[in-house]
Protein backbone atom coordinates (compact mmCIF):
# COMPACT_ATOMS: atom_id res chain seq x y z
CA UNK A 1 0.00 0.00 0.00
CA UNK A 2 1.61 3.28 -1.02
CA UNK A 3 1.71 5.99 1.55
CA UNK A 4 1.64 9.70 1.00
CA UNK A 5 2.75 12.23 3.48
CA UNK A 6 1.44 15.66 3.13
CA UNK A 7 2.41 18.65 5.11
CA UNK A 8 -0.13 21.26 5.79
CA UNK A 9 0.21 24.58 7.51
CA UNK A 10 -2.72 25.58 9.55
CA UNK A 11 -3.21 29.06 10.85
CA UNK A 12 -5.29 29.24 13.91
CA UNK A 13 -6.03 31.50 16.75
CA UNK A 14 -6.86 35.18 17.12
CA UNK A 15 -3.32 36.33 17.75
CA UNK A 16 -2.20 35.27 14.31
CA UNK A 17 0.23 32.60 15.50
CA UNK A 18 0.63 29.71 13.22
CA UNK A 19 1.16 26.12 14.14
CA UNK A 20 2.63 23.59 11.90
CA UNK A 21 0.63 20.40 12.02
CA UNK A 22 1.70 17.36 10.14
CA UNK A 23 -0.95 15.12 8.75
CA UNK A 24 0.06 11.75 7.42
CA UNK A 25 -2.31 10.23 5.00
CA UNK A 26 -2.16 6.88 3.30
CA UNK A 27 -4.00 5.34 0.47
CA UNK A 28 -5.86 2.09 1.17
CA UNK A 29 -6.47 -0.71 -1.33
CA UNK A 30 -9.82 0.82 -2.16
CA UNK A 31 -8.09 3.98 -3.10
CA UNK A 32 -9.37 5.99 -0.13
CA UNK A 33 -7.11 8.00 2.04
CA UNK A 34 -6.79 6.94 5.66
CA UNK A 35 -5.06 9.00 8.27
CA UNK A 36 -2.28 7.58 10.40
CA UNK A 37 -4.51 8.03 13.44
CA UNK A 38 -7.10 5.75 11.90
CA UNK A 39 -4.36 3.32 10.94
CA UNK A 40 -3.03 3.48 14.51
CA UNK A 41 -6.54 2.77 15.81
CA UNK A 42 -6.75 -0.20 13.43
CA UNK A 43 -3.39 -1.44 14.67
CA UNK A 44 -4.46 -0.95 18.27
CA UNK A 45 -7.65 -2.85 17.50
CA UNK A 46 -5.69 -5.66 15.85
CA UNK A 47 -3.27 -5.72 18.76
CA UNK A 48 -6.22 -5.89 21.18
CA UNK A 49 -7.65 -8.81 19.21
CA UNK A 50 -4.27 -10.54 19.28
CA UNK A 51 -3.99 -9.90 23.00
CA UNK A 52 -7.53 -11.23 23.56
CA UNK A 53 -6.69 -14.33 21.50
CA UNK A 54 -3.46 -14.78 23.39
CA UNK A 55 -5.25 -14.29 26.70
CA UNK A 56 -7.91 -16.84 25.67
CA UNK A 57 -5.23 -19.35 24.68
CA UNK A 58 -3.34 -18.60 27.89
CA UNK A 59 -6.57 -19.07 29.88
CA UNK A 60 -7.22 -22.39 28.14
CA UNK A 61 -3.63 -23.48 28.79
CA UNK A 62 -3.98 -22.37 32.39
CA UNK A 63 -7.23 -24.35 32.73
CA UNK A 64 -5.55 -27.45 31.26
CA UNK A 65 -2.56 -26.93 33.52
CA UNK A 66 -4.91 -26.53 36.50
CA UNK A 67 -6.74 -29.77 35.58
CA UNK A 68 -3.40 -31.50 35.14
CA UNK A 69 -2.14 -30.14 38.49
CA UNK A 70 -5.36 -31.20 40.22
CA UNK A 71 -5.07 -34.66 38.68
CA UNK A 72 -1.43 -34.89 39.70
CA UNK A 73 -2.28 -33.69 43.22
CA UNK A 74 -5.02 -36.33 43.46
CA UNK A 75 -2.58 -38.97 42.22
CA UNK A 76 -0.04 -37.84 44.82
CA UNK A 77 -2.74 -38.00 47.51
CA UNK A 78 -3.74 -41.53 46.44
CA UNK A 79 -0.09 -42.57 46.28
CA UNK A 80 0.60 -41.19 49.75
CA UNK A 81 -2.48 -42.96 51.06
CA UNK A 82 -1.30 -46.21 49.45
CA UNK A 83 2.17 -45.71 50.93
CA UNK A 84 0.61 -45.29 54.38
CA UNK A 85 -1.44 -48.46 53.87
CA UNK A 86 1.66 -50.34 52.76
CA UNK A 87 3.61 -48.99 55.73
CA UNK A 88 0.89 -50.28 58.09
CA UNK A 89 0.94 -53.63 56.27
CA UNK A 90 4.74 -53.74 56.53
CA UNK A 91 4.60 -53.02 60.26
CA UNK A 92 1.97 -55.73 60.79
CA UNK A 93 4.00 -58.16 58.70
CA UNK A 94 7.11 -57.39 60.72
CA UNK A 95 5.14 -57.89 63.96
CA UNK A 96 3.79 -61.23 62.72
CA UNK A 97 7.27 -62.22 61.57
CA UNK A 98 8.67 -61.46 65.03
CA UNK A 99 5.85 -63.48 66.63
CA UNK A 100 6.47 -66.38 64.26
CA UNK A 101 10.21 -66.22 64.98
CA UNK A 102 9.51 -66.26 68.72
CA UNK A 103 7.17 -69.24 68.31
CA UNK A 104 9.76 -71.02 66.17
CA UNK A 105 12.38 -70.41 68.84
CA UNK A 106 9.98 -71.80 71.48
CA UNK A 107 9.25 -74.80 69.25
CA UNK A 108 12.98 -75.32 68.68
CA UNK A 109 13.62 -75.23 72.44
CA UNK A 110 10.73 -77.63 73.02
CA UNK A 111 12.10 -79.93 70.30
CA UNK A 112 15.58 -79.84 71.83
CA UNK A 113 14.06 -80.57 75.25
CA UNK A 114 12.00 -83.44 73.78
CA UNK A 115 15.07 -84.82 72.00
CA UNK A 116 17.01 -84.60 75.24
CA UNK A 117 14.22 -86.47 77.07
CA UNK A 118 14.04 -89.07 74.28
CA UNK A 119 17.82 -89.54 74.45
CA UNK A 120 17.65 -89.96 78.23
CA UNK A 121 14.75 -92.41 77.86
CA UNK A 122 16.71 -94.35 75.23
CA UNK A 123 19.69 -94.49 77.63
CA UNK A 124 17.42 -95.74 80.44
CA UNK A 125 15.90 -98.29 78.05
CA UNK A 126 19.35 -99.56 77.02
CA UNK A 127 20.33 -99.78 80.69
CA UNK A 128 17.11 -101.63 81.49
CA UNK A 129 17.70 -104.00 78.56
CA UNK A 130 21.25 -104.72 79.83
CA UNK A 131 19.92 -105.36 83.33
CA UNK A 132 17.19 -107.60 81.86
CA UNK A 133 19.81 -109.54 79.88
CA UNK A 134 21.92 -109.90 83.03
CA UNK A 135 18.85 -110.95 85.00
CA UNK A 136 17.91 -113.42 82.30
CA UNK A 137 21.43 -114.81 82.26
CA UNK A 138 21.30 -115.16 86.06
CA UNK A 139 17.89 -116.78 85.84
CA UNK A 140 19.17 -119.23 83.25
CA UNK A 141 22.19 -119.95 85.45
CA UNK A 142 19.97 -120.31 88.48
CA UNK A 143 17.72 -122.78 86.63
CA UNK A 144 20.77 -124.73 85.57
CA UNK A 145 22.00 -124.74 89.17
CA UNK A 146 18.59 -125.90 90.41
CA UNK A 147 18.59 -128.70 87.86
CA UNK A 148 22.03 -129.76 88.95
CA UNK A 149 21.00 -129.64 92.58
CA UNK A 150 17.86 -131.62 91.81
CA UNK A 151 19.95 -134.12 89.88
CA UNK A 152 22.41 -134.36 92.71
CA UNK A 153 19.58 -134.89 95.21
CA UNK A 154 18.03 -137.56 93.04
CA UNK A 155 21.32 -139.25 92.62
CA UNK A 156 21.95 -139.26 96.38
CA UNK A 157 18.46 -140.49 97.10
CA UNK A 158 18.78 -143.26 94.57
CA UNK A 159 22.21 -144.16 95.91
CA UNK A 160 20.79 -144.39 99.43
CA UNK A 161 17.96 -146.53 98.27
CA UNK A 162 20.14 -148.82 96.37
CA UNK A 163 22.66 -149.08 99.17
CA UNK A 164 20.40 -149.98 101.92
Amino acid sequence: MPQQAQKRDHSAGANGSSHKILHFLRETSEGTVQSEGERALDLVSQAAELIRGTEERALEIEKRAQRFAEGAAEEVRRTRSRIKELEVDRQLTEKYAREVCAKLEEADKALQHAQSRISAAEDRLLDAERRAEIAEARATEAEASIRRIEEAIRTKLLDKRSGT
